[in-house]
């Protein structure tokens, strides 16, 4: 009610209309939520902007199918547009299409060489695989050098460090990047991943159990972790 309140008041606004499109998609309401969007495209002469505020909207509502309609008509439209080439890269990682989720991301890439999002994305995407280690830290490290205090790529660069057992700077890129956001429930999962991988059962827990209370998107892989962990279970939940 407040957003649709909003939209009527102020309808000029982009944000008003995103959320009142986000509201429509928590409802259930996928074909007035869609309609919305594509009026809202074509009111504002399809830019490539608008394309990319919808497709996020979509994307933190995890609805991939409809973002990737929107992307696939908004790449189309500005296929130089290295912002909206990304964001389809990451449509199809999340839907498991991964050979074309890294031609999208290194196309981007290719675009532009200091787009650190595209960059960290696909260096995150190839360790989370296992594979191409030593181009995804180089990846990494690439998004690392544009913004050099970012948690998520301190993250993703410890996290690839991990998968390669280099435990020392593993540790230390996890812990900075928890000093930089001490709430991301991903950052924490993976730190606890590194201390039990070293030998420091007690404190993976504590830090799996602060993933769990930050809102992990995938809380049953969490609590399994917790659950096969040496040590008096009792606690775990």
């Amino acid at each position: 009610e407040v957003i649709e309140e909003a939209a009527r008041r102020h309808p000029a606004e982009l944000e008003g209309a995103i959320c009142r499109g986000e509201s429509l998609v928590a409802a259930g309401a996928l074909a007035r939520a869609k309609e919305l969007y594509g009026r809202l495209v074509r009111e504002r002469g399809g830019t490539a902007e608008t394309y990319a505020r919808v497709s996020e909207a979509l994307l933190r509502s995890r609805r991939y199918e409809m973002a990737d309609e929107f992307l696939t008509e908004g790449t189309r439209r500005h296929p130089a547009d290295d912002g909206l080439i990304f964001a389809r890269g990451a449509v199809m990682e999340r839907l498991g299409r991964l050979k074309e989720a890294e031609r999208l991301l290194g196309k981007a890439i290719r675009l532009n060489p200091k787009n650190a999002m595209a960059l960290n994305y696909l260096g995150y995407m190839l360790a989370e695989q296992g594979v191409r280690l030593r181009d995804s830290i180089g990846y990494v490290k690439r998004a690392l050098e544009l913004d050099p205090k970012n948690p998520a790529y301190l993250d993703s660069l410890g996290w690839v460090q991990l998968r390669m057992s280099l435990f020392g700077p593993a540790e230390r890129n996890l812990r900075d990047a928890v000093r930089y956001d001490h709430a991301d429930p991903t950052i924490r999962e993976h730190l606890g991943d590194l201390l039990m991988e070293t030998g420091r059962a007690e404190e993976a827990v504590r830090e799996w159990e602060a993933a769990l209370a930050r809102g992990h998107e995938d809380p049953e892989r969490v609590r399994k972790k917790i659950a096969s962990a040496p040590g008096p279970p009792k606690d775990r939940k």
